[in-house]
């Protein structure tokens, strides 16, 4: 056998074996992907990339809602309904954002049954049916309100959401006019740039300034530096995706970039979105890939969750901060502001379920509830004492350990809630501005 003839045996040899290696590496990581999809694991994400009818039905927070409506006698079939409306919601408009300048993004504009979002001209706000918002008609009240994924609150339709429910239990009905600004992954920073910018696009007609503006916050703000988010401000990997832009990377390099997150999102895809070391491993290389594509050291920054300053939390004083500028910001625009901290897993007495029960145990073991915990007593002191006739406060954390609600599970993951739990809390926010007598 001449050396060509060897070479290329030996060729056709090693690239078979490569072949197969990397058969048995797909089938294997593959098999990994398939056993977490159908465990009982916490998701990545409360918004799934796409999701079908089935799956919705099938995902915990479906399994917990319908646990929710058989312990407070409701059909069943409204959640069936929801599922139908999120099978609708395409990955393009899933992955989709509209850029604003100053407020950073939004989910675009969405028609569906039971989920819709408005165009720009409302600022891609979530959907209030009960909003007036009729030609010629003039609201009582204007109110605006703020917050991250649990207030924009995809855990439910439109009609049960968080904002509409405190909307349809104010008096007089009919006479608000209420837009929800949630986005998700925003924090009390973000919240507050974005009321400068609305507040601002809105001065030429004085008659659309609020008369309330509510932020509902504690999820993301107490959890910004646990799950490795920069100090810089902007939500985790945002600051890192947008820097990659603007980088002296080769073309070769961001192609490379590129790959390795394509088959990370076809992996989490095939996973359902549940935790599992192969899409954490990606997700540790994707993070270090960003972190070194940009030059602006302060984004990169990251902050360890167990720093102090005086004698509290690091995330505990950056919360604070924003809040007393918050503060100024109302009393100086003559705003009625009421902060709303919000009721997470962590803060409940007892965890009802197995979904609920899984999910603390995991984080009592991350940490999180330890930092949750201490987070949440040391903002609370802190606001209630900076309390003015413009800044109020109202503390629905302990909620769910009410004696009305002890025995209903609320929450399919850290913070974000089953189908009928945006009903209790709007009525519930509604019942503590009405005490207040500020819509009067």
């Amino acid at each position: 056998m001449s050396s060509i003839k060897r070479k290329t045996s030996f060729l056709r040899i090693f690239f078979l074996n490569i072949l197969i290696f990397i058969a048995i590496l797909f089938v294997v990581l593959s098999s990994i992907a398939i056993e977490a999809r159908i465990s009982n694991r916490t998701e990545y994400s409360h918004l799934k990339v796409s999701e079908t009818e089935a799956d919705c039905m099938q995902s915990l927070h479906s399994k917990l809602s319908l646990e929710q409506s058989r312990l407070l006698n409701r059909d069943p079939g409204e959640i069936k309904k929801y599922c139908a409306s999120r099978a609708l919601m395409t990955p393009e408009w899933l992955e989709a954002r509209t850029y604003w300048d100053y407020h950073y993004y939004s989910s675009t504009e969405l028609k569906t049954p039971s989920l819709n979002f408005n165009g720009i001209d409302q600022y891609n706000s979530r959907s209030v049916p009960c909003s007036l918002r009729k030609d010629g008609d003039q609201p009582k009240f204007i109110v605006w309100i703020f917050g991250g994924s649990t207030m924009q609150n995809m855990e439910t339709s439109d009609e049960l959401s968080i904002a509409n429910q405190f909307c349809l239990n104010q008096t007089p009905k009919g006479s608000l006019q209420v837009s929800n600004f949630g986005v998700g992954s925003f924090q009390s920073e973000l919240e507050i740039a974005k009321l400068l910018n609305i507040y601002k696009l809105t001065i030429r007609d004085k008659s659309q300034l609020p008369n309330l503006v509510i932020f509902y916050d504690g999820f993301n703000d107490s959890q910004r530096l646990m799950i490795g988010g920069s100090w810089a401000g902007l939500p985790p990997g945002v600051s890192n995706k947008i820097s990659s832009l603007y980088t002296t990377q080769s073309s070769f390099d961001r192609a490379g970039y590129w790959l390795i997150r394509t088959i990370s999102d076809w992996f989490t895809r095939l996973a359902g979105d549940k935790k599992n070391f192969i899409s954490d491993g990606f997700r540790i290389l994707i993070d270090k890939i960003e972190k070194h594509s940009s030059t602006n050291y302060l984004i990169n920054t990251k902050v360890d969750w167990k720093e102090e300053l005086d004698g509290k939390l690091l995330t505990s004083q950056a919360y604070i901060h924003d809040q007393k500028v918050l503060l100024g910001i109302c009393e100086s625009l003559n705003l009625r502001c009421v902060v709303i901290l919000q009721p997470v897993l962590s803060l409940r007495n007892k965890p009802i379920g197995d979904i609920e029960q899984n999910n603390f145990e995991a984080q009592e073991e991350s940490g999180s509830n330890f930092v949750t915990k201490r987070f949440y007593r040391e903002v609370k002191s802190e606001l209630i004492r900076i309390r003015s006739n413009n800044y109020k406060l109202i503390d629905l954390s302990d909620l769910p350990n009410r004696n009305e609600y002890a025995h209903l599970p609320f929450f399919y993951d850290f913070g974000h809630t089953g189908y009928y739990s945006g009903e209790i809390l709007g009525r519930e926010i509604s019942n503590e501005i009405a005490r207040m007598q500020i819509l009067k």
